[in-house]
């Protein structure tokens, strides 16, 4: 069963590594943590079956979020990118909530969690000082 939540967060950590790739490209920190934790996610949902993985993961899970939460260079875009990864979830939730599971309103549900990840994410990026400038 933990396979399947570890999955879909790896779901919603990938849609929002696609939409940081395609506005802020490859260089762009987000991206990097971004892809990190649907790597990891990624990884722990396929090794969940693992003897050991319910004892391992959450600890290597919270191990990371702390690290990245202890300092403050990565504690803003960690937030930033958590955020906009909840509010796809949420939107998800929500949506498949109200409609039944069908082809439509599941490809339009898909459609707006994801426009409404992407303002969220637009809106809370930390401004770097290059983009001041330009």
């Amino acid at each position: 069963m933990g396979a399947i939540y570890l999955s879909l967060g790896a779901v919603c950590f990938g849609t929002n590594t696609g939409l940081v790739i395609a506005r802020y490209g490859l260089r762009d920190h987000l991206m990097w943590m971004s892809a990190a934790f649907w790597a990891t996610l990624s990884i722990c949902a396929y090794g969940a079956w693992l003897p050991y993985a319910p004892y391992a993961i959450p600890v290597v899970f919270i191990a990371g979020v702390a690290t990245l939460l202890r300092f403050h260079a990565t504690r803003r875009a960690f937030l930033c990118v958590l955020a906009a990864t909840v509010s796809y979830a949420a939107s998800s939730v929500v949506f498949s909530f109200l409609f039944q599971p069908t082809a439509i309103p599941g490809v339009a549900t898909f459609v707006t969690s994801v426009a409404i990840e992407a303002v969220v994410l637009a809106r809370l990026r930390p401004v770097d000082s290059h983009e001041v400038a330009s």
